[in-house]
């Protein structure tokens, strides 16, 4: 029965089309009679793992079926060479902001599958602190760049009116450093402002400025949370489930609107595995249709976001699952590197 419904949902898979006894018994190697395959497809079907959408058509996966052949029939296969080394240059080509490894991520990903690729950035303004670096840019201007821990930097220029050089501003980089290492933009207070100017009284002036444009920064970052950022979505449309318009308009929709996807997905944040939402498991209701794979990449062994992809019921789980697995553990690596 099990080998029957493996054939069952693989042959679905690769087709879309629904699968009767006949095609089964002439493809498949079974050691049993076709009478038995039909048997066994009967039983499948009242036991709700397949399903006839007409009486005289052959059968297709039901949510169960799906879920069974996900948990326990399906064989993971491996992340080809070829879409690895893809994946790991475009990740070598760039720079520190996790950013732009984050859309070279869900570019290469949509361009080697047909589905659609799914990327929560981090809360960077949750993200703890970990270098400040000040850098004298012109004779009147002061290039201020902080890097948090994930390795975003947030920069902001500071106009002066006096002679300062780059060993003094090293000085207050290094200090500034200490003092706000550890602690994210949001934690940044007047009290911290008035440790520096205490410590570095001759640059009062600089310091000054210094903690107007961080008080202007930490405002901002009250308007900022995770994004969702998506692609392949036009590849994904050309799939046969997407035939169906009312379909297509939901998952536009959603995905256009994606405040209730973030929040849903971003539950996922705190799994330590990637995981399978399949049909009616899905909490956003356009995408019952629909399966997300998802899994989330960390830094220092905490969750920060979440890579995934989303596409119809008849995804494609043997191979999506560990590129899913392989690309998050990839971002991992690309992050505990930037410590």
């Amino acid at each position: 029965k099990q080998e029957i419904l493996k054939a069952t949902i693989d042959n679905y898979i690769e087709t879309a089309e629904p699968v009767g006894s006949k095609l089964l018994s002439e493809h498949e190697s079974f050691d049993v009679s076709p009478a038995t395959v039909r048997s066994e497809l009967n039983n499948l079907e009242k036991e709700g793992y397949l399903t006839q959408i007409h009486t005289s058509s052959g059968r297709v996966p039901t949510d169960k079926g799906y879920r069974y052949y996900v948990d326990t029939l399906m064989k993971r296969d491996d992340i080809s060479l070829e879409q690895q080394k893809s994946i790991i240059n475009k990740l070598s080509l760039i720079g520190s902001d996790i950013n732009e490894v984050l859309t070279e991520i869900t570019s290469v990903m949509s361009s080697v599958i047909n589905y659609t690729t799914i990327v929560i950035t981090p809360d960077i303004y949750e993200e703890t602190l970990k270098l400040a670096h000040l850098v004298l840019v012109d004779i009147d201007r002061i290039l201020v760049v902080l890097m948090d821990t994930i390795g975003v930097n947030t920069e902001f220029l500071i106009r002066i009116n006096h002679k300062i050089d780059q060993d003094d501003l090293n000085k207050i980089s290094k200090l500034l450093t200490e003092k706000l290492g550890g602690k994210t933009i949001t934690d940044v207070s007047h009290a911290i402002a008035a440790e520096l100017i205490s410590e570095l009284p001759h640059f009062n002036v600089i310091l000054k400025k210094l903690g107007e444009e961080l008080k202007k920064v930490k405002a901002k970052s009250s308007s900022k949370s995770r994004q969702l950022m998506t692609g392949g979505v036009s590849k994904m449309l050309n799939l046969p489930e997407f035939k169906n318009v009312e379909l297509t308009q939901k998952v536009i929709a959603t995905l256009e609107e994606n405040k209730v996807l973030l929040g849903v997905l971003s539950e996922y944040l705190n799994q330590q595995e990637e995981q399978v939402v399949i049909g009616e498991e899905c909490k956003v209701a356009n995408l019952k249709e629909c399966s997300v794979v998802i899994a989330p990449y960390k830094v220092q062994n905490q969750s920060v976001g979440a890579i995934g992809i989303l596409g119809p019921k008849r995804m494609a789980y043997s191979s999506i699952v560990p590129l899913v697995k392989n690309v998050s553990g990839l971002i991992n690596d690309y992050l505990d590197k930037e410590q």
